[in-house]
Order: structure tokens, then sequence, then C-alpha cells
């Protein structure tokens, strides 16, 4: 009796065994499809690839370059070596800030993907220029257009006017496309003084700083007298003076406006 008992118990936990590995084997096939499932709807299935890549931006010259660097960008990706280049899942939705650092001229990128159309559509933001900065001490002058936040993103020739001003740098020699136009602690000061000539109607073409050790720019007008601003201070609280000042009957005969010492202007 003892023996068929453990005869009867062991067959139990053969049965037992075999079902534990049915029902593993039934787990491990599930997940198999699925996976499988997966993999061929991400990377193979027509549902996440796109056909075109269509670039909106108002200069046409910037759109063939967009594409190359953002399918260059993609293309060095570990992603890309698994889905293609062509899947919606490895494009990134925006781009910004250091993202783009290989396209100096855009401040943002904006990428729609349109699954139905098997189509992504890039919107690119372009930056506007504030100013024409030129190194004075290059032959001929090196001149780059900037941003309202200082940032130089495209070379120029030395042309401006009253809406988009010169600055003549007599000081550094060596910025290129991607530099900061100034120092970061006078960089919001030179662009409070350029919003201020704005601002102020006052007509002039340049904006000249001789030596940044002085921490100070020259500003002749048109038709008036120079003014000198302080780069220790943002020149936005003169901007009320120099309106009152440019409504005098003298102000063209004016020789000079000196606002360098804060809280204090000096005219002749």
């Amino acid at each position: 009796m003892k023996k068929q008992s453990l005869d009867f118990s062991e067959i139990k936990r053969h049965r037992r065994k075999r079902q534990r590995i049915i029902k593993i084997l039934s787990y491990s096939a599930f997940f198999s499809f699925v996976i499988g499932g997966l993999v061929w709807l991400f990377i193979f299935s027509p549902i996440f690839r796109f056909d075109n890549i269509e670039v909106v931006i108002g200069d046409d010259s910037l759109k063939e370059k967009i594409a190359t660097q953002l399918e260059a960008k993609v293309k060095n990706s570990f992603l890309e070596s698994i889905f293609g280049d062509r899947n919606f899942l490895i494009w990134p939705s925006k781009l910004a800030g250091k993202e783009l650092a290989s396209l100096p001229e855009i401040s943002e990128l904006i990428i729609d993907k349109q699954y139905r159309e098997n189509n992504i559509t890039i919107t690119a933001t372009e930056r506007s220029a504030l100013g024409i900065w030129c190194l004075q001490k290059t032959t001929p002058p090196a001149c780059f257009k900037f941003d309202d936040q200082g940032f130089i993103f495209r070379e120029s020739l030395a042309t401006g006017g009253n809406l988009i001003k010169i600055v003549r740098d007599f000081e550094q020699e060596n910025l290129v496309v991607g530099d900061s136009i100034l120092p970061e602690e006078f960089r919001a000061n030179i662009l409070s003084v350029l919003q201020v000539i704005e601002d102020s109607r006052l007509s002039t073409k340049e904006v000249i700083l001789k030596n940044l050790k002085l921490q100070e720019v020259e500003v002749p007008l048109s038709s008036g007298p120079k003014i000198y601003f302080s780069l220790r201070r943002k020149a936005d609280i003169y901007l009320e003076v120099l309106k009152s000042l440019s409504q005098e009957p003298g102000f063209s005969n004016y020789s000079y406006i000196d606002l360098r010492v804060e809280n204090r202007v000096y005219y002749k």
C-alpha cells in the first residue's frame, strides 16, 4: 500500500510539472507573438513610416539646408539603425536652442507628423536681425547680423539704416557665427541702448564701441548731438529724458548728451 501511494504521488508531481511547462510555453508563445507584432507595427508597417518632408520657411535658400541638417541628425542616431530614417517615431516634435547649433539662422523648428498623409511638415522660425555688428580691427571689417538676444547668426555686409543699426566694434576681433556680441555682463545693456534709440525715434545709423574697458558706447545722431551711454546699466531709464530733450527747439545744435553717470544727465 505504501508503494502504491508513492507511485500515485509521483504521477501527480509529473502532471503538475507538465502543466507548468505547457503554461510557460504558452506564455512564451503569446509574448513572442505580441513582441513580433509590435516589431512589425513600429518598424515594418506603413503606419509609422512617411514618404515626404516639407519645410515651411520664408527664405527659400534655407529649405534644403534645414531638411539636409535634420536628416543628418536623425541618421546619426542609434534609433535610426533600428527604425530607419523614414519612421515617425525617431523624429522629434521640436528643436530649439543648442539643438539648432548647425542652423544658426533658425531659432525654433516645429515638426508636425502627419500620419494620415505619410508626411512631415517642418515649420522653421527665422531669427530677425536687430542690428549688424562690425569688427573694425579687421580689413575689411567683418560684419554679422545679430538678434534681440545678442546672438550672431549670419555674416553680413556693412549696410545698415534707421531700422537696422550698425554697431562698430573697435575692441573685439575674433567673433564668429554662433557667438554673442558681447560678454554676458554687457550684453543686456547694449541691447537696451539699441532699444532706447529705436523707441525714442532718434535718427542714427551706427553705435560705436571704442574701448570695452571704458564700458561705454557712443551714438552719433544723423542730425544732432552725440549720445554717450554706459554699459554698466540698462539705458531704458533714460528713454523719457531723451524724448523730452529731442523736443526742445535747439536740440539739433547740442554737441553731446552724456548719460554715463548714474542718475545724472549732462548735455551741451
